[in-house]
């Protein structure tokens, strides 16, 4: 790609993966695009071969594998990389052992460029038999692509960009609400629309009665279906639309203090006192009604 096409690519928003191996080369033209200069061949066949010392755990990428037993990448070994001088614009995700770039990121504009030192295959590096070289490239395509898994369904509410999900779709485009209305987007709108209505929305190209239109299915927000208690104030709340005033917490319960304990004690000892009398009384009735009892 000459003639500045690849720069406008990632400007406007592409993803590049450069994989700098042996018979790698780039555009003299392009060079601003790398995150740095790329060097001669390092080699390290002989003696021990480097390993991935430094992971970038806060970027998107490596993100995944931040986790305890979520992939090991030192068990890795690399006999070969090119040098890379990284520039200050650039962003470092992973070094070798001996501190040497293993993966370096520029953006340009609103898009990515993502340059790893080794190979992707098994001629300069063992990674492509490990069990994260998968993952790991999976990882670099989603995040160089810009990719975002589409959910099932949707909920009522919701605002949709149908300019990024019907994409195939370049001109005015038709949506059907569950209800059969029909309304129109035109081609140069933002393409937002806002999902009123529980069901299944149908889009298609306007002008176009074949093919099978894209199905947003919207459904009712799980929330509503909560059994759970509703904090009054939170009711209220919903229905006024003003939040109401919080209730002071109660108060944490002050200390007695001696002289309070001492009274409180002191008035169930005149409790207990009164119950004996009361047993020691209704013993002595009893007994006195009993000698009087007449027995044949």
């Amino acid at each position: 790609m000459g003639g500045g096409a690849l720069k406008r690519f990632v400007e406007r928003g592409g993803g590049v993966l450069v994989v700098a191996g042996e018979r790698s080369s780039w555009l003299a033209e392009e060079a601003g695009l790398l995150p740095g200069k790329l060097g001669a061949p390092v080699d390290r066949i002989t003696g021990r071969s480097a390993t991935l010392g430094y992971l970038d755990y806060s970027h998107a990428v490596f993100e995944v594998f931040k986790a305890p037993r979520s992939g090991d990448f030192s068990s890795a070994h690399i006999f070969r990389y090119r040098a890379l001088t990284p520039d200050p614009a650039s962003r470092v995700l992973a070094r070798y052992d001996d501190g040497a770039v293993a993966v370096a990121e520029r953006r340009t504009g609103a898009g990515r460029v993502i340059v790893w030192t080794s190979t992707l295959d098994d001629s300069w590096t063992d990674l492509a038999v490990k069990p994260v070289y998968l993952p790991l490239v999976h990882q670099l395509v989603r995040y160089l692509a810009r990719y975002e898994q589409t959910p099932a369904w949707l909920t009522v509410g919701q605002v949709v960009d149908l300019a990024s999900m019907a994409v195939r779709i370049r001109g005015d485009r038709i949506v059907v609400t569950p209800s059969g209305q029909r309304t129109t987007q035109r081609a140069n709108s933002p393409g937002l629309l806002e999902l009123t209505e529980q069901g299944v929305y149908e889009v298609r190209a306007g002008g176009s009665t074949t093919g099978r239109p894209l199905a947003i299915a919207a459904n009712i927000d799980p929330a509503e279906a909560d059994l759970a208690p509703l904090d009054p104030a939170e009711l209220v709340a919903a229905v006024t639309g003003h939040a109401t005033a919080e209730t002071a917490e109660a108060a944490a319960p002050e200390p007695l203090s001696r002289e309070d304990t001492e009274k409180r004690q002191a008035l169930w000892w005149y409790l207990l006192f009164a119950g004996v009398l009361l047993l020691a009384a209704e013993t002595v009735i009893s007994n006195r009604l009993s000698r009087k009892e007449k027995f044949l």
